[in-house]
Formats: structure tokens, sequence, C-alpha cells
């Protein structure tokens, strides 16, 4: 039984009728007999056919959902003929993706000042099957600037940002990195940045009677 396993993915918002195909070959001299498939969960349908009676058969494995923000799993098991293996088992596996996925989750700056021309590259990716558009990307930071490319269109961005040279972020200050999107789930993504602390070096106190 090839593979074993079955992954499908389960994008955030959208129905899926996604179908895998699992390969069972009887390499025996004795042709074998296969009931009908036994699915644990109800999301994953099953469909047995004899591609060769008795020698190879195509198990149908389909995903119907519903979707959620659970991992949906199940086992499947085919009763077998055959004594040596009277059942035959594989899993499926529903892996949830979401629709929009913009990354690092978090943008960290190096400890300030910046240097000139220091720039942060971040990555959105459009998991859904409707292409999306980016408007209005923007960072809450006097000078700083946000350039947007696109490598795939409606589906893959890069948004660079610049800051001003020299920038030091004032202790407290909330920054983050906004941008708008047709998406109707995520009309607004918005990603926090921080920046590392300089560490204070303490001068060393020179033991008690040393001048």
């Amino acid at each position: 039984m090839q593979p074993s396993y079955v992954h499908f993915f389960q994008i955030e918002g959208e129905e899926t009728n996604d179908t895998k195909v699992v390969r069972i070959v009887n390499n025996l001299e004795e042709a074998v007999t296969l009931e009908l498939p036994h699915s644990t969960s109800p999301v994953f349908h099953t469909e047995l056919t004899a591609v060769n009676p008795g020698k190879e058969f195509e198990l149908r494995i389909n995903y119907v959902g519903p979707i959620s923000n659970t991992t949906p799993q199940g086992g499947i098991t085919i009763k077998t003929s055959n004594t040596n293996m009277p059942v035959l088992s594989v899993n499926a596996y529903a892996v949830p993706q979401p629709a929009l996925v913009l990354m690092p989750q978090q943008i960290q700056l190096p400890a300030g000042p910046t240097k000139p021309d220091y720039r942060y590259p971040a990555t959105l990716r459009n998991n859904s099957r409707t292409p999306v558009k980016l408007s209005d990307p923007s960072v809450n930071v006097e000078g700083a600037t946000v350039q947007v490319r696109e490598p795939e269109a409606g589906k893959t961005f890069t948004l660079t940002l610049a800051f001003p040279a020299n920038f030091q972020a004032q202790p407290g200050q909330a920054m983050e990195l906004t941008v708008k999107t047709t998406h109707p789930k995520y009309p607004v993504l918005k990603v926090p940045i921080t920046q590392a602390v300089v560490p204070v070096v303490v001068p060393a106190i020179p033991p008690s009677g040393v001048k």
C-alpha cells in the first residue's frame, strides 16, 4: 500500500474537495479480496476500485471538511482475505493553512541607532485561491517608508521597510507595520516592531585600597 498516509491542506475559509489516491498491489500468486473501507472520521470519504481484480486496487480518499481551526485526522482500514495481512490501514490528516501569512510575525530591529539606508524585508504569502491586492502600507515611525514588490501577482508580496539613519526607538514607543488587503477576513494586517536594547556597560569598581 503506497502511500501509508495522506495529507490534505485545508485553506482557512475555503471549501475543499480534494482527493488522494492510494495504490494497493498484491504481489502474491493467490488473488486477494478486499472489503469496503472503513473510516473513523466522517470528514474522509473513501472509494475502493479494483484496477486488476485480486491483484491491484485504488483507494480514493476524499476530504470534505468542515473547515475549522482543528486538525482533522482519521484512520482508514480495509479487511482482506489474506490471513497474513488481514487488515490494511492508512492514516489521513487535514492540515489547516491560514489564508494570508505575513512573516515574520514580529519585526525586531537591531540595537540603535540604525545605520544609514537600513532595510528590513517582510514577506506576505496568499494561500487562498483568490488573488489579493495590498494598499496603504505604512510604519508609524517618522521618516520610515515601506516599499511593496509583487514577485507573484496576487499571491506573493515583499514589503521592505526603510528606517531613517540613526533611528533609535524611545522607551515604551509602540511601533507596527500595517497594510490593507482585499481579503474579506484580513482587511488590515499588523506586525509589531521592536528594537533591541543597547546593553549598558557598567564600569568596574576597583577593590578598596587600590588607587
